[in-house]
């Protein structure tokens, strides 16, 4: 579609003149532009307080295992309270996944993992004949307001921001995707039935 991913590249930098967006200082160089969405997760904050725009995050780190069943995979999601189980490709199962705030380590500690296996035998006992893969941890952007930010960021023009999901960014994100991309369009969040989570309205809220 035309786009070019910088992967790996910090932006460090809104730049911004009369008022408006004009491009983004990176430790790569300079990126000239007149539209910016900041949807990076916890580190929208600095962006977004070098506009002037407060919006508190903090981490919710989540820890998950996969495992590969020998014979009769799982069909289906399988959700309950404490523990998510999903299926994938070649036999494998991803489960999941702890809660635990603001801890800012992405490591996995043995007490997380007995328990989450522990939850998942409870519901498919032959998980604990399963091969184990591999584990992983991430850091989950929390809001304190409790609601995802969407939308344009006010006091200055062109920078939106798409924030704040906590543990449903995966699920929301084409819809996330798709506002974004009208309101750079010229639609307003009120056409698009986002007002409360614009910006606007969270900052009116705050004050």
């Amino acid at each position: 579609m035309g786009a070019t991913i910088c992967s790996g590249t910090q932006a460090e930098q809104l730049v911004v003149q009369h008022g408006r967006v004009c491009g983004v200082q990176t430790d790569s160089g300079f990126f000239s532009c007149d539209q910016v969405i900041i949807a990076g997760g916890l580190d929208s904050m600095r962006l977004l307080e070098q506009v002037g725009f407060e919006y508190p995050l903090y981490p919710v780190k989540g820890e998950a295992v996969s495992v590969s069943l020998k014979e009769h995979p799982l069909e289906y999601t399988l959700y309950a309270d404490d523990i998510y189980l999903v299926p994938k490709r070649n036999n494998e199962l991803w489960i999941g996944a702890t809660s635990l705030p603001h801890q800012f380590d992405k490591e996995v500690s043995i007490g997380s993992l007995e328990g989450l296996l522990a939850r998942a035998s409870a519901w498919l006992p032959r998980v604990r004949e399963a091969s184990f893969i591999c584990t992983w941890a991430g850091l989950r952007p929390q809001a304190v307001a409790g609601r995802p930010c969407i939308g344009p960021v006010p006091g200055v023009e062109g920078v939106y921001a798409a924030v704040g999901h906590y543990r449903n960014g995966v699920l929301l994100s084409e819809a996330t995707g798709r506002a974004i991309a009208a309101l750079l369009k010229g639609a307003s969040v009120a056409e698009l039935g986002i007002s409360g989570f614009s910006p606007e309205r969270i900052k009116e809220a705050s004050e």
